[in-house]
């Protein structure tokens, strides 16, 4: 999709909704959002980071990458990736990758 698309695409849903619905939507998923985030809180600050970043940028991960991005050592982001793993959070795709589970 181009940015032309993308852009005639946001216009017709904002052409077809009320003001009411939007703001409606976008609070159902701020609301939904931190009720992740207190679900994730209790697993660490590490752990917390790392949702958030992967929450932001809806992509497939490595623990490398994500290091680098929470700024913190491979092995540590690895333990709280296992732990966000074992809460049905994140999902491991191959050996190396992980993203959101689809529940997210």
């Amino acid at each position: 999709m181009n940015d032309d698309d993308h852009e005639t695409a946001i216009l017709e849903v904002l052409r077809s909704h009320s003001a009411y619905e939007l703001a409606e939507r976008y609070l159902f998923n701020i609301e939904t959002f931190c009720s992740l985030v207190l679900q994730v809180l209790d697993l660490g600050t590490l752990a917390t980071k790392i949702f958030i970043a992967m929450y932001q940028q809806r992509q497939e991960w490595t623990a490398i990458e994500l290091a680098r991005m929470v700024k913190d050592h491979r092995p540590n982001v690895y333990v709280a990736l296992c732990r966000l793993e074992k809460r049905g959070l994140v999902e491991r795709v191959s050996r190396s990758r992980w993203h959101l589970s689809k529940r997210v």
